[in-house]
């Protein structure tokens, strides 16, 4: 993960740019699967899709929920799809990378909330990568 990029995201949050905390906080989530996708020479196109880099980086880390996993795990790994969907789209049409007249002015809890989501949902991701090829926690059925 960039601390650059998330040291200018807090720095936008105290700063109150928070349609800046947005973009940096989907480019963090970027930053983590281009890296993923990088150390284990995975052939992509670097186009900014973050829905494609996310799809390989779950397959590669064999993330793909099935009927093996245990429910709860994931319902987990399902929600952290939908946040970052959601972060991606908020960054989309609310954040300061586009103009748009549709924008909705983001307050700081939610800012807040999505830099954090993103810090989260990256930690998470650079510590299942780090797991693989080790004795790594099961997330299956146990029955």
């Amino acid at each position: 993960m960039s601390k650059k990029v998330l040291s200018n995201a807090k720095e936008d949050l105290l700063n109150n740019d928070l349609d800046s905390v947005v973009t940096k906080s989907r480019t963090i989530i970027e930053t983590v699967f281009i890296v993923i996708l990088r150390k284990h020479k995975i052939d992509f196109k670097e186009n900014g899709d973050i829905g494609h880099y996310r799809s390989l980086v779950n397959k590669t880390l064999g993330m793909k929920p099935d009927n093996r996993w245990d429910k709860n795990v994931s319902s987990l790994v399902g929600g952290l799809n939908k946040i970052v969907d959601s972060i991606t789209t908020m960054r989309n049409i609310n954040s300061d990378s586009h103009g748009s007249s549709n924008r909705v002015k983001i307050n700081e809890a939610e800012a807040e909330l999505i830099l954090n989501s993103a810090v989260n949902i990256s930690v998470y991701y650079l510590r299942v990568d780090g797991r693989k090829g080790k004795n790594s926690v099961n997330i299956t059925k146990t029955s």
